[in-house]
């Protein structure tokens, strides 16, 4: 599992936009090569649930790897105005069964907070834990895994920043 925290000198409300548009983030979030919303719900309670299909490009020599996953977007967490929280885990869906040429890895869990610190400023932490079910090489995939998480801060604080000009 990785931890990481950090500040993004925006707004919640941009963030929250950037991270609530899940087809947007293939402009941005470098770790997957498409994000695709499979099915939506009715928000219920503050919490905005969607199941997603992530497609992740690996180096050569090296089979490529997909995640179906289900995340809840809380728009308030614990009724504060000025927070964001989203969990993300794997879950079966039926239109994008496992196929012969991807391995299909397991989010056990991911999480993002936001909270809005000052005008205009964000924290972040962030927690991942994703199995990507690789038997080789493991030195490799845990030295680029290391840093997935800063990397994710830095592409959304670009992004943020080109969304904002």
């Amino acid at each position: 599992m990785l931890k990481t925290e950090g500040k993004i000198p925006y707004s919640l409300s941009l963030i929250r936009k950037i991270l609530m548009d899940t087809p947007g983030m293939d402009k941005w979030d470098k770790a997957f090569s498409k994000h695709e919303v499979i099915e939506t719900f009715p928000e219920e309670n503050g919490i905005i649930k969607s199941i997603n299909y992530l497609y992740i490009k690996f180096p050569l020599m090296m089979s490529n790897r997909d995640i179906v996953q289900e995340k809840k977007i809380w728009k308030e967490y614990n009724s504060n105005k000025n927070s964001l929280l989203i969990i993300s885990k794997s879950v079966e869906h039926k239109s994008k069964p496992p196929q012969k040429k991807e391995i299909r890895a397991e989010m056990i869990l991911t999480g993002i907070y936001l909270r809005e610190d000052k005008k205009d400023e964000c924290l972040i932490y962030m927690i991942n834990n994703v199995d990507l079910k690789i038997k080789t090489g493991i030195d490799l995939v845990n030295n680029i895994a290391k840093k997935s998480p800063k990397e994710f801060i830095e592409n959304l604080t670009k992004f943020c920043k080109k969304s904002s000009e």
